[in-house]
This record gives structure tokens, C-alpha cells and sequence, in this order.
């Protein structure tokens, strides 16, 4: 299966050519799998853009604590799903005759959202979104990194997240607590889908080499990467560049994890 890297740098001129508004529609989009809700947001105390301004483009990231980014794939849109036309998303890879794939954004109040170094959503004033990929060739796999910025604690959190995208297929982008038991039970269920070696090591580390917040499995299976001879692990493929960037703090962090005793780490 051949694997492409989606590029949307088509995706600015086309919007203003087009005249595309990115806000949502008023269509029932379909609910996003358990995790944080537009009604629970309150409770992250997240910054006001009027009091706490955004960080700018180049500004270091600031990951998350207690809430995070997570990218779900779904078995398909309802029917009544979608009643309005979605965000039309342009790339410079469509086939000629091609399949569309749909990702909803399940976000709070004030998100951001891009698709690589493309911002679609500004300053999210409604719980859904939804963005079609049209053109999509049969039996490709394309890459997208969904990042988000959200409130947390008075302060602007990041996180980005990689994954496949192949025609027909719906994605669903949400915001989940790290504390709940929805997320013990995904943690558990990713970790054991790695071989024997993979799950011991993974389980000896806890925590993402990058974002040390993060556990291993909250955002799927982990990703493994060589770092300095040593095997490493990522709570996702998006870290992988991050984590080869910066090779001694990534094994310098490995090493306060894998140290680190059980109380002191379940309480990061």
C-alpha cells in the first residue's frame, strides 16, 4: 500500500477563491466516542483569549496535564449524520476519481486546529466541526498531523497527533481527560496489542519520551522509535521527530521515567 504524505498548501487559495467560511454547519454531526465534552470544559479552567493572549507561531509548545488530544477512527458517518455540505479540505494529491474521507472535530470553546501547517479552525465557538478530504485514490494511505491548541489551567496547551487517512474512512479529533476510566481501559487495550518484549519495556517506561505527560497508550498503540541504539517510546508517530531531534534529552527523560518510583509517577 503506498503511503502519502497529504499536503494542504493549496488549502488558503482555495478557501478564498471559493469563498469557504470555516465554521461549522448546522448539520447533527455524529457524537464523538466517550471523552471530554463541550459541557465539561469548564472544569480545565481554561484562559481567556481577551486576558491570557495565544502564543505565537513560533513559541514553544506547551503539552497538557490533564486533558488530551486524541484521534478516534469511526465505522462510518450515521446517515443523518451531516444534513449541510462540510468544509471542503483541497490537497495537492487527489485523484481524478477518487473516494472522500471525513474527519470531525470534536473540540472547546476558543480551539485551534490545523492540518499540517495549515490552520482550519481559528477560535472554535461550536462543540463540532466537520472537514471532508475529497478525491481520495482507492487503496493509498495518506499521513495527516491534526494539531490542536486548547485551555488548560490558565494556560494554551498543544498537542498534535499522526495518523492514516484512506478513502471512505471517518476519523473523529477529540479532547479527552487523562483521568477517567474510558482512558484506563484504551491504555490497557493498546499496550497489549504489542509483542512481549515491546509491552514489558513500554510498561517499564509509562510515559511518552516527548510528551512526558502522556501515557503510553492514552492515543493508541505506541509508537517505537531508535534512539541512540537504545528503543524508545512515543505516544504517537507525531513525536517521532521531536524524540530524534533532541537525542540526549529523550534518553536523558526515558531514564527519570523508567527510575521514577509508581507513586511519584502517577502523580505527574
Amino acid at each position: 500500500m503506498k503511503n502519502r504524505v497529504a499536503v494542504l498548501s493549496l488549502f488558503v487559495l482555495a478557501s478564498a477563491v471559493a469563498g469557504v467560511a470555516l465554521v461549522p454547519s448546522n448539520a447533527a454531526l455524529a457524537a464523538p466516542p466517550e471523552g471530554l465534552r463541550w459541557s465539561d470544559s469548564a472544569g480545565l479552567n481554561g484562559p481567556s483569549p481577551s486576558t491570557t493572549p495565544r502564543p505565537g507561531a513560533k513559541a514553544p509548545w506547551v503539552y497538557p496535564q490533564r486533558s488530551m488530544l486524541q484521534v478516534v477512527p469511526m465505522q462510518a458517518r450515521t446517515p443523518d449524520a451531516v444534513t449541510l455540505s462540510p468544509i471542503q479540505v483541497p490537497f495537492t494529491r487527489a485523484a481524478a476519481a477518487g473516494e472522500p474521507a471525513y474527519i470531525l472535530a470534536h473540540l472547546l470553546p476558543g480551539a485551534e486546529m490545523w492540518i499540517g501547517d495549515v490552520q482550519l479552525i481559528t477560535d472554535a465557538s461550536k462543540p463540532a466541526y466537520e472537514l471532508a478530504v475529497q478525491s481520495l485514490e482507492a487503496g493509498s494511505s495518506y499521513n495527516f498531523t491534526v494539531r490542536v491548541r486548547w485551555g488548560e489551567d490558565g494556560k494554551w496547551v498543544t498537542q498534535a497527533h499522526t495518523f492514516p487517512l484512506r478513502a471512505g474512512e471517518v476519523h473523529c479529533v477529540q479532547l479527552a481527560l487523562t483521568e477517567s476510566p474510558e482512558m484506563t481501559k484504551k491504555i490497557s487495550d493498546s499496550i497489549a496489542k504489542l509483542d512481549a518484549a515491546d509491552k514489558k519495556s513500554a510498561e517499564a517506561q509509562k510515559f511518552c519520551a516527548v510528551q512526558d505527560s502522556i501515557r503510553l497508550g492514552a492515543m493508541g498503540t505506541p509508537a517505537k522509535v531508535s534512539v541512540g541504539g537504545k528503543d524508545v517510546f512515543l505516544c504517537c508517530e507525531a513525536c517521532k521527530a521531536s524524540a530524534l531531534k533532541d537525542a540526549e534529552k529523550t534518553l536523558k527523560t526515558i531514564e527519570t521515567l523508567k527510575a521514577a518510583k509508581p507513586k511519584e509517577m502517577d502523580k505527574k
